[in-house]
């Protein structure tokens, strides 16, 4: 391997000055390999050079059928196809383990191993004591006070957006009930009634005022983030690290089970 970088010149080397900084990749052993991470032209090169053609595959669309291979429900296949987290995923046979950790380690800052319902990272920035996937993960449902805003809306990671009008996986806005004396006639309603949210911890509130604030959901108080471009920025690392989060998740119940023979 150390041969594809001796050239400055070469189509490698360009590629790892042109392209941007790459984050994580996961690797699924079950009866094969199954590759997961943000599509890397180096690492597609590096794979290609460490996994012959006649023992890879492929997956540009993690249809139905790819997830055929492993132990999961209607619905939740029905999910991650919706958050399109396997999509570009490759197949390749397990004998090529140990050799693809090392070649994956310099392409990908994060690798992580999930093997039999467990998952460890096989390597890991040395800056980083613990890892953003865990910092982030979604937690218990938490019941959070809104205060006044002209809108709010909840990253929704099924589909990939902001969402005003969040589905029932991001979380509700509802409006707390205003307090009536026994026997008294019905509070009359507010023109800006109190909100609260209840949703899972670490989920992402966007408030737009004069200024676009984003938050973290905590039981009481939310965790600030910041303002417009310093909040979107920060917000922007959260949900990476939340996908990275959900796929481990998947991928875990996806291999705690034996894949069904074919």
């Amino acid at each position: 391997m150390q041969e594809l970088d001796s050239e400055a010149g070469s189509p490698i080397a360009r590629k790892r000055r042109v392209t941007k900084p790459a984050n994580w990749c996961v690797m699924l052993v079950t009866e094969n390999l199954f590759i997961v991470g943000d599509y890397r032209p180096l690492a597609v090169e590096l794979l290609k050079e460490t996994v012959p053609g006649g023992a890879r595959r492929f997956y540009r669309t993690a249809g139905p059928e790819f997830f055929t291979h492993f132990p999961l429900s209607p619905a939740q296949i029905h999910w991650l196809q919706e958050a399109k987290l396997f999509n570009g995923t490759w197949e390749l046979l397990r004998e090529y383990r140990r050799p693809l950790l090392d070649v994956l380690a310099l392409e990908y800052p994060q690798v992580w191993i999930v093997e039999n319902g467990e998952s460890r990272p096989y390597q890991l920035p040395a800056s980083q004591e613990l890892p953003d996937a865990e910092t982030y993960a979604f937690g218990p449902p938490v019941v959070m006070p809104l205060t006044w805003a002209r809108s709010y809306s909840l990253y929704c990671h099924r589909h990939r957006t902001w969402e005003v009008d969040p589905c029932k996986d991001a979380g509700r806005i509802v409006e707390k009930p205003l307090p009536q004396a026994e026997g008294s006639e019905p509070p009359k309603k507010k023109k800006w009634p109190d909100l609260e949210l209840h949703a899972p911890r670490n989920t992402l509130v966007r408030a737009s005022r004069k200024q676009v604030s984003y938050y973290l959901a905590q039981q009481g108080e939310p965790q600030r983030l910041g303002r417009d471009a310093e909040g979107e920025t920060a917000a922007r690392k959260i949900i990476e690290a939340q996908r990275l989060a959900i796929l481990l998740r998947a991928a875990r119940a996806m291999t705690t089970l034996k894949t069904a023979p074919e």
